[in-house]
């Protein structure tokens, strides 16, 4: 029972320090949308949407039971943070698709829509979200803003790319990668494409679109043999092909990684990952 109530205690002295030292009850929301986008450019933040109703049970529900946790009160401090009344919002509806309350469109400041997420969702499940969001967008929305300026730019969509995969937004990076596949095709340089493919390898991965990352890495391992990017490129083959349960391709890329990379982190992260396949 002491151990209890050390433990609720501690869980409450967090939620003090995490929520600027007041105990607040429920996440701070905004009304008008353009406001808010003035205001998450200004501050460099992401915006989080909240389509509801006064109709809609579960939109209720997450008020009672989501919004008002202090993990989630926490995690929304670093986002600016808007009430949109679906009955009122007509055009916001039709602009981020939402169809069916509630929803979340978690978007930048500039109005791309990073994720739809539709139902409803507890503590939890929006923590797993916004928990890994970054706090600032500074970097980000700086080269939004030079986009916006040089709109042909090869090279900015790239680094959009590398951006946002780097955030762990690799739906939002494939699209910048995308643009570059579109723009910069005409005149390849086949390092710069090696470094688009390869990141969008990397988000397929985390997609769980093994299928088409394994296409374009290996690919990518034939064509470039000496490419920059060779290590992580082999170590997520042997990845995929676990994953896959084709072992003998697997111990083939992890041959080739031991040989061409003797102790680089690529080789031993791949070591470790067969033994604990094994195991």
């Amino acid at each position: 029972m002491k151990k209890l109530r050390l433990y609720t205690g501690f869980l409450l002295v967090l939620a003090f320090v995490y929520t600027g030292g007041a105990l607040s009850q429920h996440v701070e929301w905004l009304a008008d949308y353009q406001k808010a986008r003035e205001l998450a450019a200004k501050e460099n933040k992401l915006m989080l949407l909240d389509f509801w109703a006064s109709w809609c049970g579960p939109c209720i529900r997450m008020d009672d039971q989501t919004w008002n946790q202090w993990p989630i009160i926490f995690d929304c401090k670093k986002l600016v943070c808007v009430r949109v009344n679906f009955d009122q919002s007509i055009m916001l509806n039709r602009a981020y698709d939402v169809e069916a309350i509630p929803a979340l469109v978690l978007t930048d400041a500039f109005g791309k829509k990073l994720y739809h997420l539709v139902g409803f969702m507890s503590s939890a499940e929006v923590h797993s979200v916004l928990g890994m969001l970054p706090e600032k967008m500074a970097v980000v929305y700086d080269l939004l803003r030079r986009l916006q300026q040089h709109p042909d730019s090869v090279q900015l969509n790239i680094t959009l790319g590398d951006a946002y995969r780097i955030l762990r937004m690799p739906q939002v990076s494939n699209e910048y990668y995308e643009e570059f596949l579109k723009v910069g095709m005409k005149d390849p340089d086949p390092k710069t494409e090696d470094h688009v493919r390869t990141g969008q390898a990397v988000n397929y991965d985390l997609l769980g679109k093994s299928d088409d990352a394994r296409e374009l890495l290996e690919e990518q391992v034939r064509v470039c043999p000496a490419s920059a990017f060779r290590p992580l490129q082999l170590f997520l083959l042997v990845k995929l092909y676990n994953l896959d349960e084709e072992e003998d391709l697997a111990r083939a890329s992890f041959e080739a990684l031991k040989r061409e990379f003797p102790g680089d982190k690529a080789t031993l992260a791949a070591e470790q990952l067969l033994r604990n396949m094994k195991d």
